[in-house]
C-alpha cells in the first residue's frame, strides 16, 4: 500500500512568513531568463531586500490585497506564494496601485533599466483598467515545482 501524498493547504501569509515567501519566489524564477535580465541570480541580499517589500506590503493590512501561501505537510514547508488584489466595483478600481518605478529601491544587481521597462508595462496595464469592473488580479503567483512535483502534485 502506498502512502498517500503530503496534503497542500493554503493559509494566510504572515509577516513572519516574508524571508520563505522571497526564497519561492526566487526559487520559482530562477531559471527563468526575463527573470534573471531583471535581477541577476539569486543573492542574499536580493532575497533579504524582497522580503521586506513582502512584509511592508502585507504590514499595510489593505483589505483588497491578500496574501496567501501554500503549506506541504504536516512541518507548513512553504512550496507557494499568491498576492490576490481584488477590486469588486468600479469605485474600488479606481485604486489600482500603480509605482513611481523612478522612486522605487531596487535590489542589489537589478538591471533597473529592465525592471523599469517590464514593470513599467504593468503599471501601463493597471491604469487602463482604472474605473473598470475587475472582480480580481494577481500580482504573484509562485510555487517551487521541485517539492511540489515530488509528491505528484505538479
Amino acid at each position: 500500500m502506498s502512502n498517500a501524498p503530503p496534503a497542500i493547504r493554503i493559509l494566510p501569509a504572515r509577516l513572519e512568513d516574508a524571508p520563505a515567501l522571497a526564497m519561492v519566489e526566487w526559487d520559482a524564477y530562477s531559471r527563468d531568463p526575463v527573470s534573471l535580465v531583471m535581477f541577476g541570480k539569486s543573492t542574499p541580499e536580493g532575497r533579504e531586500h524582497r522580503a521586506k517589500e513582502l512584509a511592508e506590503g502585507m504590514a499595510k493590512k489593505d483589505p483588497k490585497v491578500h496574501y496567501i501561501k501554500a503549506v506541504l505537510g504536516d512541518d507548513d514547508t512553504i512550496v507557494g506564494v499568491g498576492i490576490w488584489h481584488f477590486y469588486l466595483d468600479e469605485e474600488s478600481s479606481k485604486a489600482i496601485m500603480a509605482v513611481d518605478l523612478k522612486q522605487k529601491e531596487w535590489s542589489t544587481g537589478a538591471n533597473v533599466d529592465a525592471c523599469m521597462e517590464f514593470f513599467g508595462n504593468v503599471y501601463k496595464m493597471r491604469e487602463r483598467m482604472h474605473g473598470q469592473r475587475h472582480a480580481c488580479f494577481t500580482s504573484h503567483l509562485y510555487h517551487v515545482f521541485d517539492k511540489v512535483d515530488f509528491f505528484g502534485f505538479g
